[in-house]
This record gives structure tokens, sequence and C-alpha cells, in this order.
């Protein structure tokens, strides 16, 4: 076996890139173990603004060991906003899938907050030096290439997902009036 030649993948965030809305590209996914959790990492790309030079996320699903995934789950509203449809009873939910998609997302530090309370309004700022920007979020497809071999149509009857024209905007910019397919899912937790 030879030498394992290793280079820099992208660049961190600066510290004055902030929380917000962003447009990301999906250049990997890889399953793993973290603990007794299996986990799916998905490494995006920024790919608009000040912060499009390469600038890292990552975003981070726990999913249960028996590898089935309920409807009602992150990953598979996230999966099903990738695919452009709803998934299936046995559906693979291979992240493959996320592989080369843009989407629109939100961004953001840790959901931890100092006294160990979790909630979506520490994700606006950075509480120290270990807290770092994350995907919170896949909100939008905005677009995709065309390689992937998962995808299947939208139903466009079904009032769950709806396609839009519209100019993406939020911190960081986002506008270009793509298409793009939103999910209309209920995301309380």
């Amino acid at each position: 076996m030879g030498k394992l030649k290793l280079i820099a993948g992208g660049s961190r965030a600066s510290d004055t890139m902030p929380s917000g809305k962003y447009r990301v590209k999906c250049i990997d996914a890889r399953e793993g173990q973290r603990g007794h959790s299996v986990q799916i990492m998905l490494t995006f790309e920024v790919t608009e603004g000040a912060w499009n030079d390469g600038v890292e996320i990552k975003q981070w699903y726990n999913l249960p060991r028996s590898g089935r995934i309920s409807p009602h789950t992150k990953y598979s509203r996230a999966w099903e906003l990738a695919a452009g449809r709803h998934m299936q009873t046995g559906d693979d939910l291979d992240p493959q899938i996320f592989i080369g998609k843009v989407f629109q997302a939100y961004v953001g530090f840790s959901s931890k907050g100092l006294g160990n309370d979790y909630d979506h309004r520490h994700t606006q700022e950075k509480k120290d030096t270990r807290d770092f920007l994350r995907v919170h979020e896949l909100e939008t497809l905005i677009s995709e290439e065309n390689h992937s071999r998962h995808m299947a149509p939208c139903d466009t009857t079904d009032t769950n997902t709806k396609t839009n024209t519209s100019t993406n905007t939020g911190v960081g910019g986002g506008g270009g009036g793509e298409q793009s397919i939103s999910t209309n899912k209920d995301k309380s937790k």
C-alpha cells in the first residue's frame, strides 16, 4: 500500500460569517458510527456571497441501528427534499442522493446553550471557541446535477410538496430565480 496523500479539502468559516440562510452544495455523504449511534455526515460547500471560496460546512443525522427510518424524522424530510418526492416503504434512503445538489439551508452555531438546554435561538451566536457553523436544516432544493440514479419525478398533485419559481434571499444573498422544490411538512419536534 502506498503512502496516503492528505490534501486540504476546504476552508473554515471565518469569524465574520454570521448564521443565516445560505446556498450550499453537497459535496460528500458518509455513513459511520458515533458511540452507539449510526450517523450520516453530509459535507456542503457554501456557493454564494463572500463565503463562496470553499467554506465547508457539515450536517449530521443520527439514525437508529436498525436502519429503519421513520417518515417523521429530520433525515427522512431531507431525503424527500433531495429526491423531489415522498419516501415510500422499502425505499433505499442512500445518502448519496444529496451529492451534487444545491440547497437553500439554515446555517447556524450549536443549538446547545450554556446551561445545556437545546433551543433554535442558540444557533445565532457563537458560544465559545469550540462552537462552529453547521447546517441545521435543508429548506429548499434549488438545483441538482443530472447524475443521480435515485431521482424520481415530483408528484405535483401532492399538497405537501410545491414547486415554485422565486428569488431566494437571506443572509449571504441567495438570489437567482431558479426553480425550487420545498416541503411544507410540519417541522415542529
